[in-house]
């Protein structure tokens, strides 16, 4: 994960390498990023003037498909705790 300061930072300098004539996607694999991430971050930055990460608040929310149920995790901890034979 990227700090937002960091964020910044990264942004200012592939401006600074297109204004000096280098293509965005380029500049933006040399900096270890997706052009569509420099995207979304500017996105969010005209919108409230700071680059947040939405990635934990976006997963809070969501449960796996696989979670286990409270019977199936009661049934393995029975299971586990059963004498060795």
């Amino acid at each position: 994960m990227i700090s937002s300061e960091n964020r910044q930072m990264a942004m200012k300098l592939i401006d600074e390498a297109m204004i000096a004539g280098a293509r965005q996607v380029q500049a933006c694999q040399l900096m270890g990023i997706d052009a569509r991430t420099l995207r979304r971050w500017q996105k969010q930055l005209l919108a409230s003037q700071e680059v947040q990460d939405q990635r934990k608040t976006a997963a809070a929310g969501r449960v796996p498909a696989n979670k286990l149920s409270e019977t199936e995790k009661e049934r393995i901890i029975e299971v586990c705790n059963l004498p060795r034979v």
